[in-house]
């Protein structure tokens, strides 16, 4: 077993490795790790440590700032289609009064 930081978030069978992560492996699991410039050894006495808390609150906030800016951009446009409806209806009542006024009376 080697303790390995995680340089670069990766995935090893199955499980998704955070950045950051301090993680004791397998050696074969290391190795890969080691080659594949996502992690380093590092002394057995640092502290493990799991970051992976951290990582997805950020990924979610992002989501949820991604999602923010077309709620918003949807309103806009809605209330820009909304004022276009109410400008067209509008010229569409004062054209009908003019011919209502020429209408023959009985």
């Amino acid at each position: 077993m080697k303790r390995v930081e995680i340089i670069s978030t990766c995935l090893i069978a199955g499980e998704t490795l955070f950045q950051g992560s301090v993680v004791e492996l397998d050696d074969d699991k290391a190795v890969a790790l080691i080659t594949a410039q996502r992690g380093k050894i590092v002394d057995d006495k640092t502290k493990l440590r799991d970051t992976s808390k951290e990582h997805l609150a950020e990924a979610d906030q992002r989501a949820q700032e991604a999602v923010q800016p077309g709620a918003a951009q949807a309103d806009v446009i809605a209330k820009a289609v909304e004022a276009k409806v109410a400008e067209a209806l509008a010229k569409l009542g004062a054209a009908a009064a003019p011919a209502a006024d020429a209408a023959p009376k009985a």
